[in-house]
């Protein structure tokens, strides 16, 4: 029999539980013959749930950034722009689950559905980016011409690409958080808990999503290698050059072109 009071904190219950097993354990190895077979009980209620939880919420997380990155990749064929939108991805779902807990959200099954779903929510916008950035990038190769000899030049052809990519896709993306916004501010008002708490998630992860997509992956478009940006990884392992659009790039400051193939 056990002294210990229930306590709804889970650590806490999670320790106890631990000590009981590793009590038992350590005790059933020195028992004689059949109570070798013994085991214990206790009135702990949930905790398996809340375990299941727990690993549910992690995997399930861990195959959408997994599904999130492939898609990435399909739409940009960029594994540059693949590794920035996932590392944008986890910012956004790190801080929209730190804003949510210091909020006061505990896991629960409602909770759990909803941590799953903010990865695929947040990865809208940076396809959005991602794929207008290529396209604004195979434009100025179709275009023109362009020889630059520094790495001045190189940042703004970069910066203005990411400018064209703002005044294209920056309105559209900016009315899609919004109305997101306006639906989570309706959900707010039922008095239904669960569509309160999904409408606050859709607030703080919509605003997460434009805040870390505009001032964080764009960005890094600009700060990264003009050569990263346009080599195309499914064209340079299928033979057909590892250029997009026809882009050849070189880095040195001092022999820099772009040239069209003929």
């Amino acid at each position: 029999t056990s002294t210990h009071h229930f306590a709804p904190d889970f650590p806490e219950t999670e320790k106890f539980l631990n000590d009981i097993e590793e009590f038992t354990d350590e005790w059933l190895k020195k028992a004689p013959g059949n109570l070798k077979k013994g085991f214990v009980t206790t009135e702990v209620m949930f905790i398996d749930m809340i375990l299941a939880l727990l690993s549910g919420v992690t995997q399930s997380i861990a195959v959408s950034l997994s599904v999130t990155s492939v898609v990435l990749f399909l739409c940009t064929g960029n594994l540059a722009l693949t590794i920035v939108g996932v590392g944008t991805i986890c910012l956004i779902l790190a801080t929209t689950v730190a804003t949510l807990v210091r909020d006061g959200w505990e896991l629960n099954v409602g909770e759990s559905v909803v941590f799953s779903i903010a990865v695929g929510l947040s990865v809208d916008f940076c396809v959005h980016y991602a794929w207008a950035i290529l396209l604004e990038l195979q434009k100025q190769n179709t275009d023109e011409m362009y020889l630059f000899k520094s790495a001045d030049n190189r940042t703004g052809l970069k910066r203005k690409i990411v400018k064209v990519c703002l005044k294209e896709m920056g309105p559209s993306v900016t009315m899609g958080a919004l109305t997101t916004l306006v639906a989570g501010f309706v959900m707010g008002l039922c008095k239904t808990l669960f569509f309160i708490r999904f409408g606050k998630f859709l607030m703080v992860v919509m605003t997460c999503s434009w805040i870390f997509t505009n001032f964080f992956f764009l960005p890094c478009v600009v700060m990264m290698p003009l050569s990263w940006l346009s080599f195309d990884l499914v064209g340079a392992c299928t033979g057909r050059g590892g250029s997009r659009g026809g882009l050849e790039v070189f880095d040195d400051d001092t022999t820099y072109t772009q040239r069209l193939k003929l």
